[in-house]
Formats: structure tokens, sequence, C-alpha cells
């Protein structure tokens, strides 16, 4: 899942990811992608970057292993 802006359909790099249970802060790279290992459980997920609306919700992970964000 790509990060981006659907007004101007563009990739939104910078965006900070955290989610709950997990140390430190993820942050998109140039294509809107942020690569996270994360283990298997539920996370609350908060999307953020200045000038847009904050994204949140539950994030499931049924197996332990990379997620493209």
């Amino acid at each position: 899942m790509d990060t981006y802006d659907p007004a101007s359909e563009e990739v939104v790099p910078g965006a900070v990811i955290v989610l709950t249970g997990m140390d430190g802060r993820y942050v998109t790279d140039a294509d809107g992608r942020a690569v996270i290992d994360i283990p298997a459980g539920r996370y609350w997920v908060s999307v953020r970057r200045w000038g847009y609306d904050r994204l949140t919700g539950h994030l499931d992970v049924i197996h332990a292993g990379e997620v493209t964000l």
C-alpha cells in the first residue's frame, strides 16, 4: 500500500508511521512506502504528515515478517 494524496494522486514521502507495541517510528520513503519487520499480533497504527489528516486503525498481522505500508 502506497501512501498517496487522493486529490493529486501523488505519493506522500515523509509520512510518520507509529505502531503501538513497537519501538520507534517509521517514515515513508520517496515512493510513499515503509518496510517494517513486524511480529504476529494486533497493532494500533497511526500515520501522520504535516498538512494532512491523521490516519488511524488496527493492523492484524497473522504471520511475522516484513510488511510494506
